[in-house]
């Protein structure tokens, strides 16, 4: 018998989950099963931390919750359907019943390890709403994928309030005062993936790179390539040639967006929905500089005589005056209006200062009337080495 890692996110106390680990002690066979509760963080947040970090060498995983009853046999009924992604029977929810959603899951491993449980990638099991919705969408990729499968002998029941008339508390009302959030975030999501599934948006993902590329960066490259194309100019000086031959390279295939990003640079994992879901012609991530003065984010949101004021992050979509290209995200239609060379080093009259080719490229977009923005939760690290 295989075995399986039941985890269990919960901010409830050890009284409250009784009859659940009552249940799996009950009906789950003796040492086939590890139970692995992760409190105090989101749900969604909680089964990617399993992942990432408490995962046991199990073949299976149960995306659990604290208010479950599991049921005799429920786990060989689930080995015994060979799905890749089983939803359990809850015994109350109409929808779970006849198979077109599930609240609850038992997942092989191998399907995370190779497929991932997000359409995008942006994180490793489920996409990190507040609370809701997260398992909507693991269940609408599974079915995309043909991996989903409802068994109905497989009874994991939920006690949940709407549907079983367990009377609510703290909890529950809590996360019921967070859907209107995160039905916006989903809707937003699912519009993407259909976009995506159509091929509406394509991204061309393309790195300027002397042959080292961020151990990081290559990570999150695998978890981005499904559905999109990556290229890498590899020993091409000066830096703006390069990136002029990521743009021609870039028109030639049927990508509908350029997304470059430094070979130092590491966006975070959801860097990609976030900047394709801002729909903007030109977006970009925020990366560090360090000066001696100190530090500071690569985009310039405005200027007041010689003062230039740089963003700051998490405050949303905001629009950029200057940008670097470190992490930038362009649509194809602004190189329709930007004339070649796209980037290039520009000389003052004295040949005694210029600006950069990222410069150059951003103050040609303003002077056109392409409007560029920054998205303040896209903050990159920024690799440096420092010689001690």
């Amino acid at each position: 018998m295989p075995k399986v890692d039941i985890v269990i996110p919960t901010i409830r106390d050890d009284e409250f989950m009784k009859p659940m680990l009552e249940s799996i002690e009950k009906n789950t066979p003796k040492e086939s099963y590890n139970i692995i509760l992760v409190r105090g963080m989101k749900y969604a947040q909680a089964i990617n931390h399993y992942y990432n970090n408490l995962r046991t060498g199990a073949e299976y995983m149960v995306i659990g919750s604290d208010d479950l009853v599991f049921h005799p046999n429920w786990f060989e009924e689930a080995v015994k359907s060979g799905a890749d992604v089983v939803g359990p029977n809850d015994l109350h929810n109409p929808m779970v019943m006849n198979g077109q959603t599930a609240t609850h899951f038992v997942v092989k491993m191998s399907y995370l390890d190779e497929k991932g449980g997000t359409f995008d990638g942006s994180f490793p099991v489920m996409f990190e709403y507040n609370h809701n919705f997260c398992d909507t969408e693991f269940v609408t990729v599974a079915k995309y994928r043909g991996c989903f499968q409802y068994v109905p002998e497989c009874v994991i029941e939920h006690n949940h309030p709407i549907w079983s008339g367990r009377k609510k508390d703290k909890v529950d009302e809590k996360n019921q005062s967070l859907i209107k959030i995160d039905e916006k975030t989903y809707y937003d999501r699912m519009d993407l993936f259909e976009k995506w599934i159509t091929h509406e948006k394509k991204v061309f993902i393309a790195i300027p790179t002397m042959g080292t590329v961020h151990t990081h960066l290559a990570r999150n490259l695998l978890a981005w390539s499904p559905g999109n194309a990556v290229f890498m100019t590899f020993g091409t000086t000066p830096v703006e040639h390069a990136r002029n031959e990521i743009v021609k390279e870039f028109l030639k295939t049927d990508c509908t967006h350029l997304w470059m990003i430094d070979d130092d640079t590491i966006p975070p994992v959801s860097a990609i929905f976030k900047m394709l879901c801002a729909d903007k012609d030109i977006v970009s991530g925020l990366t560090v500089i360090l000066r001696q003065k100190g530090s500071f984010y690569n985009v310039t949101t405005h200027v007041e005589g010689n003062k230039a004021f740089p963003a700051k992050k998490d405050t949303g979509l905001v629009k950029a005056y200057r940008f670097g290209t470190s992490c930038v995200m362009i649509k194809r239609e602004v190189f329709d209006k930007v004339p070649f060379p796209w980037f290039k080093f520009n000389w003052n009259d004295g040949h005694t200062h210029y600006d950069s080719e990222d410069i150059y490229f951003a103050d040609t977009c303003r002077k056109l009337g392409i409007q560029a923005y920054a998205h303040t939760e896209v903050v990159c690290k920024h690799a440096k080495m420092v010689t001690v």
